[in-house]
């Protein structure tokens, strides 16, 4: 019993802290400050923490809130930032293995492999811009973490512990959302998830879908309010976060922001969820130098053979108990990507492999993971690993 708690439930979390590790941290101390690190570091140095709030006020105040505080503590030490992005990146995996545990505990190896997946994500390489970056992983952690207390809703024993969690559920999404509007999108991987989960438990349409509607009602209140400030009260000094001249390029040209809509929402979504596996590896290798590729090699090859090894001290599933069907897993995770990426694309943004537009990738990658898992159980086992 003791051997299988161990390899059930706590190896599982020092991989993520393993694999995380040998990705990001190497040469994290070698690492300096690039980009949008400067103007906020300089700041945050010359004029104190506090006035990061002010850089912020005309475009994301929350995240300027956010951002002070953690440079009150961290300082403008590189090495600080890159230690708390890892951090941040490892907790966001727990979170989303978390997730996969509540809504397909039985099969924890495919879990495993997934959150490994989403920690290393590809389609998302902005983890050395640590000073900017760590905010859109701080914001999507709070957007996990939230959408982990609406799932444990379902399981709830009382009325008061269902109460409570989707309250702190409501305010951890509205703290992803003041930080990064643009996740707002993940609230339709929340009612995805919550579908995926109670389906099983009503045998009609009608009673799933009250049920559903009930247990996301607090998280829509929580929206509600969000874009209720967004779009009434707050004013943005930048164009893309600016609602009103947003609604002037739809009104002038309503076919033309429609066809770019389609478009570039197909683009993204291919991109979020096959591109990001070819496109930056590209990218990246093709000017590598030889010694940095086999370092790279080495350190896959150790990541390879610890899930090797724990593949084979972990049971198989049966696979009676594989609920719902890959194909239901399959379908919820290409909406649970798709869905994400629609606030992204109303905002005149894109998902690009180009300067820092992959960032956009983000609230999708949770969706590509579930597509992943779906399509690995529809392979023989064996062959799973190796692929």
């Amino acid at each position: 019993m003791k051997k299988e708690t161990f390899w059930n439930k706590v190896f599982p979390w020092l991989m993520l802290v393993l694999v995380a590790a040998l990705v990001y941290l190497p040469l994290a101390g070698q690492l300096g400050y690039y980009k949008d690190d400067w103007h906020v570091t300089w700041s945050g140095t010359e004029r104190g923490a506090a006035s990061i709030i002010d850089l912020h006020l005309n475009d994301r105040p929350g995240m300027g809130v956010v951002y002070a505080g953690l440079f009150a503590v961290l300082g403008n030490s590189p090495l600080n930032w890159q230690l708390y992005a890892f951090l941040i990146r490892v907790v966001g995996g727990c979170l989303f293995l978390w997730i996969l545990w509540l809504i397909n505990r039985d099969f924890k190896r495919e879990n495993l492999l997934a959150a490994l997946l989403f920690v290393v994500y590809p389609g998302f390489l902005q983890q050395p811009n640590a000073s900017s970056y760590q905010c859109h992983l701080t914001g999507l952690a709070f957007g996990l973490f939230s959408i982990v207390l609406s799932l444990q809703t379902v399981f709830a024993r009382t009325k008061m512990e269902r109460a409570v969690l989707a309250v702190f559920s409501a305010l951890s999404g509205m703290a992803c959302y003041f930080m990064m509007e643009y996740m707002i999108g993940l609230e339709g991987l929340r009612l995805v998830l919550l579908v995926y989960l109670l389906y099983p438990r009503f045998k009609t349409l009608k009673n799933l879908l009250n049920k559903t509607l009930f247990l996301w009602l607090p998280n829509l209140v929580g929206l509600a309010a969000f874009l209720g400030w967004r779009l009434f009260f707050f004013k943005s000094a930048r164009s893309v976060t600016d609602v009103g001249l947003l609604s002037k390029s739809y009104l002038a040209d309503p076919f033309g922001m429609l066809v770019r809509f389609c478009f570039e929402t197909l683009k993204s979504y291919i991109n979020a969820l096959l591109g990001a596996w070819l496109v930056p590896f590209y990218q990246v290798t093709l000017r590598a130098a030889y010694l940095d590729l086999a370092i790279s090699l080495g350190l896959a090859a150790v990541v390879f053979v610890t899930v090797w090894f724990y593949w084979k001290n972990v049971p198989l599933q049966d696979q009676g108990k594989l609920h719902p069907a890959p194909l239901l897993l399959i379908s919820a995770g290409l909406l649970g990507a798709l869905l994400p990426i629609i606030p992204v694309i109303l905002s005149y943004r894109q998902i690009e492999f180009q300067d820092t537009f992959d960032r956009y990738t983000l609230p999708a990658s949770m969706g590509v993971m579930l597509v992943l898992i779906g399509l690995s159980m529809l392979i023989n086992s064996r062959a799973r690993l190796w692929i």
